[in-house]
Formats: C-alpha cells, structure tokens, sequence
C-alpha cells in the first residue's frame, strides 16, 4: 500500500507558513481560502500543529450556489 500523502496539495498556516493539512485533490484546494481567523467566514476552523494558533479555512464551492 503506497502513502498518497506526499503527493496531495499541502495547505499551509496563515500564521507560521508550515504544513497544516493535506487536501485531497486540487480542485478542493483552489476552491478554499486559508484565512486568520475574523478575516472571512469560516467553514472549518483548524488549529495549527506547529505554533498552535486557530485559523480558518473558507470553501468557495459551498457559497456559490
């Protein structure tokens, strides 16, 4: 079984710009805006592994109907 991770589009912290999350596909990671917090509405509000700090995350497809 091969890890598919490393291949997968990396989304990164708005606050200390190291990986955060892996995204599925492109698509989803062109259609999302990675924010601080307040900035946007937040879809998912994830907290950083590395500096521990909260950011948002705002998917595009989901208000553009």
């Amino acid at each position: 079984m091969t890890d598919n991770r490393k291949t997968m589009p990396k989304l990164k912290c708005p606050h200390c710009q190291s990986r955060c999350a892996d995204v599925v596909d492109a698509k989803l990671k062109n259609s999302s805006v990675v924010t601080a917090l307040g900035a946007e509405p937040a879809d998912y509000i994830i907290e950083c592994p590395r500096c521990h700090k909260l950011f948002g995350m705002f998917i595009k497809v989901l208000h553009s109907a």
